[in-house]
């Protein structure tokens, strides 16, 4: 059986040696050394807490006196975009709509596909194997009116 009390016996010859190490060494031998110390009792350690440093956005923030509007609402999200083979399209909207859809535009204004909107939010999956590539704008149209447009682009 091993004797491990003897590795806890550091006279002054070996704490100079093992200081030496976490002096001088990194990583593995150092992070030995000090733990050997710290077990004998020779030293005392704390491991430091390293925060990061916010001081360049605080700064950015505080010097920006600009015009604060507020944040506009929106209905509609697609994701992903750019799209290959399908896009989501989400949409959340303060009550229930009578008369509601989501209309898709090419970039000449040409109506490619439109789809029914029922309730005030779902998730709609739109496939892209018959649209061609490019950049299409969706429209929200809640009781003909239109509420917010959103880019997608279609790659291959």
């Amino acid at each position: 059986m091993l004797d491990s009390s003897k590795v806890f016996n550091v006279d002054s010859l070996k704490q100079i040696a093992l200081q030496n190490i976490v002096l001088n060494n990194n990583g593995i031998p150092k992070t030995y050394a000090r733990n050997l110390l710290i077990a004998a009792g020779k030293i005392t350690y704390q491991e430091p807490i390293i925060l990061p440093d916010t001081s360049l956005k605080s700064t950015k923030r505080d010097r920006y006196r600009g015009v604060k509007l507020p944040l506009k609402k929106t209905f509609l999200t697609v994701y992903p975009n750019p799209a290959k083979d399908y896009f989501v399209v989400e949409y959340h909207l303060e009550s229930t709509p009578t008369n509601g859809f989501i209309t898709m535009y090419d970039i000449t204004g040409k109506n490619v596909g439109s789809v029914s909107v029922t309730g005030k939010q779902n998730q709609i999956i739109i496939p892209t194997n018959n649209i061609q590539s490019g950049i299409y704008l969706l429209i929200l149209e809640i009781n003909n009116e239109k509420l917010e447009p959103i880019k997608v682009t279609i790659v291959r």
